[in-house]
């Protein structure tokens, strides 16, 4: 009976699947400063997202490879700067790139582009386009740099802005 009990719960364990899960990731506010003269956007956004997952994939890293990967990203105008009367949006972004790449000197990983949005207009939230097959995970362990990249004209005014990014680990 034993064996027969032992050999039923090495089966049940082989046979155990674990779910994909989300976490979600925020992005603190940020200000971006305003121009009243019509200037071109500065290139460099200001951009931070923390992805220190190791709490989660060390559950799972032992029994199988863990991959992550980046599945919603948005950024939100908030009200921070914005005085009595004045109304922000994202209308001075023509296009907006976010990055990850690593920090570890001397790393073979190369920097791509995870999620974009283009022409989002005069909206106060920026829902991305997000390239959900790229596996963020050999980043983290590398201490992942994520920064954004834009285009357009500054805005004539301050703007801050928050966001939220879900990744999912698949383990």
């Amino acid at each position: 009976m034993t064996k027969v009990l032992l050999l039923a719960c090495v089966l049940l364990a082989g046979c155990l699947q674990f779910s994909d899960f989300d976490v979600g990731r925020d992005v603190p506010e940020q200000k971006l400063q305003g121009s009243p003269i019509p200037l071109p956007l500065q290139e460099t956004f200001p951009f931070a997202m923390d992805l220190d997952l190791s709490e989660y994939i060390s559950k799972f890293e032992t029994e199988r490879e863990v991959q992550v990967t980046l599945q919603s990203l948005e950024l939100t105008v908030t009200p921070t700067s914005m005085p009595s009367g004045d109304s922000d949006n994202f209308g001075f972004i023509e296009e907006l790139h976010v990055y990850i790449g690593s920090s570890t000197e001397g790393t073979t990983l190369p920097r791509v582009e995870i999620a974009s949005a283009v022409n989002p207009g005069p909206v106060a939230t920026i829902n991305f386009t997000v390239d959900s097959t790229i596996d963020l995970k050999p980043y983290i362990a590398e201490m992942a740099a994520v920064d954004a990249k834009a285009k357009g004209t500054a805005p004539t005014d301050e703007i801050s802005f928050e966001g939220r990014g879900v990744v999912t680990v698949h383990p």
